[in-house]
């Protein structure tokens, strides 16, 4: 990217009248008359005159300033420097909003002076950018940034590699295959496109052109974040798509046009959200609330597929609500909400096998239809709605709360082992009550829930075991990817196997760029900035920019994380969580706390950020 700020050449530069540059960089005064005339008496007098008023009123200036710093000094205070901003675009000025702040500007009555004109050197000046409230330890006194800038710059660089093989190959569908160089477009969204928006804002990318080269057409004018927007104003429709996943649509596709809105107050995104979930409303349409899996736009039809036995997933029925919570607070619609709400009641109201939910519910009977007890695919981040739910609504959705630490209080007592001989933490699963030591790479996104919930627990301290549980987890996590030829996770790892605290599942030996790892590193990292969360995650990225980095452009999926050979171990699948969540999880690892603050924002599953309420 091109360097961003302000340009100097773009000022007004001021020169002084009647002066001449002598070559040594100094000016000279020059007043010649056009003709040199001899000096008579009358005249040095008459010049001598003038000489001693200039010098009787330089004398006069003198003693005034000098006065007036003495009178400064006496008062014993500073004035505070004011930080400028920089200027932002046409683009993204706000008329509306600009006239409204012009009238709350208070101006003196008697205040008639005209604006001063910057000093010539003022265009030599740097100009310092506003030090955030959140980082001042005192009056007048910043804290350091902890910000890792070479490391944001690699991990912007490699999204930048990625993004820019998508652009090139896949651009406006929903994934890219970067080994074959096409993409894919079963949902006809723009997956990758929309999941990747909110990350190209955090990154700056929606600032500064988007090309290094020259000369620019007008397209190369944009910005990448203006190219999508463009995008989705001109091609993103909910018209005749099918067979679409009311869960992965939400999270990724609402969830993304409602965090670009909430980052940017562009109302285009808000709007296509809100078409989008006029489509998907018609899946909430059940005798119990729980929404049918999949919808169809033409014609606007709700359904689950076969393969589920007409059988609704759990973790898609209560993973849904944040965003459409939010959709209803933002256009001031209550049907969204009370749609979610609606599933949410039945899911409190379900008998569940030792206090918790199994994979799979009937949607008629608004039962649990299985035996399976797990925190992985199916169930998992029903339990992370359930606390950032509460989080999002300020900590005043208090039955929100009370799911979330009933449940948990639940897992750990059932589901939370230690390995042998080591003791590594991990959940295992109960498949008709039956324990199995397995823990799907997803669960790995449960130590960062449990730690953002000891953080905010209500009142202080109370779950403060939760948080080492949480540490515990993620050290298990980290290690998964650690004990590997390529320092890569598999999907899933099973415990205490032949004598071994953890090893790779025969069965399931791929990585698919998941971010749950980086996640709960992240979160952990904020919440304690104990040096060895990032340690962990900068090696994590090294593992996957070593091993998944495609070099004509891309990352892929690996087959198998005990190979290392790279080019014949790709899947040549690229999902659009990796610019979504890995890539944006590994930025915020490393940005100042406050870049998105967790006391101001939390993170839908799709690691989209919403405002919290204030």
């Amino acid at each position: 990217m091109l360097g961003r700020g302000g340009h100097a050449d773009l000022l007004p530069r001021y020169t002084q009248v009647s002066a001449s540059s002598s070559g040594d960089g100094r000016s000279r005064a020059t007043h010649y008359s056009k003709v040199d005339k001899p000096m008579t008496m009358r005249r040095l007098i008459a010049s001598a005159q003038r000489h001693r008023v200039r010098v009787i009123a330089a004398t006069a200036m003198t003693s005034l300033l000098i006065l007036l710093v003495i009178m400064w000094a006496s008062s014993g205070s500073t004035p505070a420097a004011v930080p400028e901003e920089k200027p932002k675009s046409i683009s993204e000025l706000d008329l509306n909003a600009l006239l409204k702040a012009a009238k709350q500007i208070p101006v003196a009555a008697d205040d008639t002076r005209k604006p001063e004109k910057p000093h010539p050197a003022a265009d030599a000046v740097k100009k310092q950018p506003p030090v955030p409230a959140a980082k001042r330890a005192g009056p007048g006194i910043a804290k350091p940034s902890n910000a890792d800038t070479d490391k944001l710059e690699s991990i912007k660089q490699e999204f930048l590699h990625a993004w820019g093989a998508y652009k090139r190959d896949a651009w406006g569908m929903d994934d890219l295959h970067p080994v074959s160089k096409r993409g894919t477009n079963g949902y006809r969204m723009g997956l990758t496109l929309i999941d990747s928006l909110d990350t190209i804002v955090i990154m700056g990318l929606d600032k500064g052109p988007n090309r290094r080269v020259e000369p620019c057409t007008p397209i190369d004018r944009l910005t990448e974040y203006e190219e999508c927007r463009a995008w989705v104003n001109s091609s993103l429709f909910f018209t005749d798509q099918q067979d679409v996943n009311v869960f992965e649509t939400t999270i990724r596709v609402m969830g993304g046009l409602l965090s670009t809105y909430a980052l940017k107050k562009d109302p285009m995104f808000l709007e296509k959200a809100r078409q989008l979930a006029d489509k998907l409303l018609i899946a909430f349409d059940t005798r119990s609330g729980i929404p049918f899996g999949t919808v169809s736009f033409q014609p606007n039809r709700a359904y689950n597929p076969s393969w589920g036995g007409g059988a609704s997933s759990t973790s898609e029925a209560g993973t849904v609500q944040m965003e459409w919570r939010y959709l209803s607070k933002l256009t001031g619609s209550p049907v969204y909400a009370a749609a979610v709400d609606r599933a949410t009641t039945a899911l409190k109201a379900m008998a569940k096998p030792k206090g918790l939910f199994t994979r799979f519910i009937d949607p008629d009977a608004g039962t649990l239809v299985d035996q399976t007890i797990t925190l992985g695919a199916r169930v998992d981040s029903i339990y992370e709605y359930f606390l950032k739910q509460w989080l999002q609504s300020g900590k005043t959705d208090q039955a929100m709360y009370e799911l979330y630490t009933s449940h948990v209080d639940a897992i750990n007592r059932e589901l939370l082992q230690y390995s042998m001989p080591n003791k590594l933490a991990f959940y295992r699963e109960l498949i008709n009550n039956a324990p199995r030591d397995k823990m799907d790479h997803l669960v790995c996104f449960m130590s960062g829930m449990l730690a953002l919930g000891a953080a905010n627990a209500n009142p202080p301290g109370s779950r403060q075991s939760e948080m080492e549980i949480g540490k515990q987890i993620t050290e298990t996590c980290a290690k998964a990817y650690f004990t590997t030829p390529t320092g890569l996770s598999p999907e899933i790892f099973l415990f205490n196997e032949n004598g071994k605290d953890m090893i790779v599942d025969p069965n399931s030996r791929h990585n698919l760029l998941r971010p749950e790892t980086v996640e709960s590193l992240f979160i952990l990292w904020r919440l304690t900035h104990d040096q060895k969360y990032r340690d962990w995650g900068w090696k994590i990225f090294e593992s996957f920019r070593r091993h998944c980095r495609v070099p004509s452009g891309g990352y892929s999926s690996l087959r198998d994380v005990l190979v290392t050979d790279n080019e014949r171990n790709w899947s040549d699948h690229m999902e659009s969580f990796f610019l979504g969540e890995t890539l944006k999880y590994f930025y915020l690892l490393f940005s100042d706390d406050d870049v998105l603050p967790l006391d101001k924002w939390v993170f839908n599953t799709e690691a989209h950020p919403f405002p919290i309420n204030p």
